[in-house]
């Protein structure tokens, strides 16, 4: 009686196991990202400003074995992503648009200082309207000037600093969020130069936008 009930829970255990692994679809890499081999759809690589906020369950696998995950929020044929837990960059099915700056339309922000980890320090609210907060003041204002600053004005910089051109205590990450988008993020990163000036930086781009002073005096309370 023993051998038969072990043997029917190794039965059911390797049914399950079969199940879940036939639910992962296959997919074949190419120079841009990959395609799904029975819908056909074709997926590419997002800009590396573009990152989702929390990994899912295991969609698709290629022939390297390398895993493309579900993003919470999203749906599975528009995006994906790599299942790097600490930046998992993202995928767009071919028919969706690049997303950039100009069109993620950001409503608020989270701010993080990077290292060995990253450290959240702060955070832009959007208005009550997103948020169902009435009681909670929004200061979506700030997150407002930085989108402005970056879709209205031209770039002033055109190559990413290096660390002789950037001070690194003045070196915020932002990561931005979109009532459109809101299973992602999109990466700007404030910094300032060895002569005072604060800059906005586009991670898709490498293009750096002057930073409104509202926004600096929101980050360091000066100028």
């Amino acid at each position: 009686m023993i051998k038969k009930t072990v043997a029917l829970i190794l039965l059911i255990c390797f049914c399950m196991s079969f199940t879940a692994c036939s639910d992962i679809i296959d997919v074949k890499s190419n120079e841009y990202g990959f395609n799904d081999v029975e819908t056909g759809i074709g997926y590419v690589l997002c800009g590396r400003a573009v990152y989702a906020l929390k990994v899912g369950k295991v969609y698709a696998r290629d022939e390297y074995k390398n895993e493309y995950c579900e993003i919470q929020f999203e749906e599975p044929l528009r995006f994906l992503c790599d299942n790097d837990i600490d930046l998992p960059r993202v995928y767009r099915a071919s028919g969706e648009d690049d997303i950039t700056i100009q069109n993620f339309n950001p409503i608020a922000a989270f701010l993080y200082l990077e290292g060995e980890t990253s450290l959240f320090i702060d955070q832009f609210i959007a208005e009550p309207q997103y948020t169902g907060r009435y009681d909670v003041p929004g200061d979506s204002e700030y997150t407002y000037a930085l989108r402005d600053a970056m879709t209205t004005e031209e770039p002033v910089l055109f190559t990413a600093p290096t660390v002789d051109e950037a001070v690194a205590d003045y070196i915020v990450h932002i990561r931005l969020l979109s009532e459109d988008y809101p299973g992602l993020y999109y990466e700007v990163v404030f910094w300032r130069d060895f002569n005072g000036v604060n800059y906005l930086l586009d991670m898709n781009t490498n293009y750096s936008y002057l930073c409104p002073y509202k926004l600096t005096y929101r980050l360091w309370a000066e100028s």
